[in-house]
């Protein structure tokens, strides 16, 4: 498996945490959009090259995302979003951060920290 369809997990109720799997190169438009229990994020997949729009939008528990990719090209627009304005924080390499921070601005995620 190399993608994780649209919509796939969209308004799961009882997800928590998620890991994205090291061969995966795209996660679909909004889906886990809506998961409201979900915490964290951890993308293990080192190919990632896109996350599509609303991929996590409106995760009202979401704080915290892990991005090990190095290839990372695209991150859609609402990605991350919440609509209750609270920070997420993104721990990804050092060598990403400055380029990672600048396209999670592109893609209006509102409050937000990288590490």
């Amino acid at each position: 498996m190399t993608s994780i369809s649209s919509n796939a997990f969209k308004n799961n109720k009882e997800i928590t945490k998620v890991t994205i799997g090291k061969n995966i190169k795209t996660i679909g438009v909004a889906a886990f959009n809506g998961c409201t229990k979900l915490s964290q994020v951890t993308i293990n997949s080192t190919v990632l090259k896109t996350i599509g729009k609303k991929a996590f939008y409106n995760n009202k528990k979401l704080k915290k995302v892990i991005i090990k990719s190095l290839k990372l090209k695209t991150v859609g627009k609402n990605a991350f979003s919440r609509k209750d304005g609270k920070r997420i924080t993104f721990k990804v390499s050092k060598t990403k951060k400055k380029a990672y921070k600048k396209k999670l601005k592109k893609a209006k995620t509102n409050k937000f920290v990288v590490k």
